[in-house]
């Protein structure tokens, strides 16, 4: 998401990544989600959705999500607020030749969806 950002005009894209940790306390939590954006320069808001998974789990905060129970998982909202397009999962480089077609599937999507907001 990092570099697809830097792909985009300003004010085209607005991401925020939702994080679900599994610690003792969200003051813990919110150390991970720090310790985990400057490990991986995330360059866009990292918010502590849960901390408690057990109290609080990811389809109690994102009912959408009840089918999609994997991670990481992409909800593209259009200005209306709702999901018009989710992707579950992540090849990263390692997988070569798949992480290209994801790459050009997602920036694929994106054209779309800035042609029909």
């Amino acid at each position: 998401m990092r570099d697809f950002l830097k792909t985009t005009k300003k004010g085209e894209l607005r991401i925020i990544g939702l994080s679900f940790e599994k610690t003792r306390s969200e003051q813990e939590g919110l150390v991970n989600l720090r310790r985990l954006k400057d490990k991986l320069k995330i360059n866009y808001p990292l918010v502590l959705a849960s901390w408690n998974v057990k109290e609080k789990n990811v389809t109690q905060v994102i009912p959408e999500l009840e089918k999609h129970l994997s991670y990481p998982t992409n909800l593209w909202l259009n200005q209306k607020g709702e999901v018009i397009y989710t992707h579950v999962g992540f090849s990263g480089p390692a997988t070569q030749e798949l992480y290209t077609n994801y790459k050009k599937e997602f920036h694929k999507t994106f054209e779309k969806f800035l042609k029909n907001p």
